[in-house]
């Protein structure tokens, strides 16, 4: 191999590796959680390129837990899957009477007698 076709072939490397990205595919739940990626916001969950390897990702929505972590990219022509599944933020209740016990409902169902202390899911009950 000349002098020519070595000079090529590490200007060729260089290019090909300086136009590589690393590729990401998000799945969220819930869909409309609030994702920003390195600080803004996510676009394209299917198709998410970057020249960074390791990114950071936050992901919020009302009434869940949030997340934030990092991500290390599968490699140049993988596509790294980035499963995130936000938990619903959960409350204890404590229910009480002065004539107890009473009987009580959650969602419309009789679910025990005061005084009770009980887990409720975020929402309306």
């Amino acid at each position: 191999m000349n002098t020519k076709q070595r000079v090529f072939l590490c200007f060729l490397s260089l290019v090909l590796l300086a136009s590589c990205n690393y590729r990401f595919k998000f799945s969220i739940a819930p869909e409309d959680a609030v994702v920003q990626v390195d600080g803004a916001p996510l676009v394209s969950p299917e198709n998410f390129t970057t020249k960074q390897k390791t990114i950071s990702i936050s992901a919020a929505r009302e009434g869940y837990v949030p997340y934030q972590g990092t991500v290390d990219a599968a490699g140049f022509f993988a596509v790294k899957e980035v499963d995130i599944n936000l938990a619903l933020m959960q409350f204890q209740v404590t229910i009480d009477a002065v004539d107890a016990p009473l009987q009580y409902a959650v969602d419309n169902t009789f679910t025990g007698t005061t005084p009770a202390r009980l887990t409720l899911a975020y929402g309306k009950h």
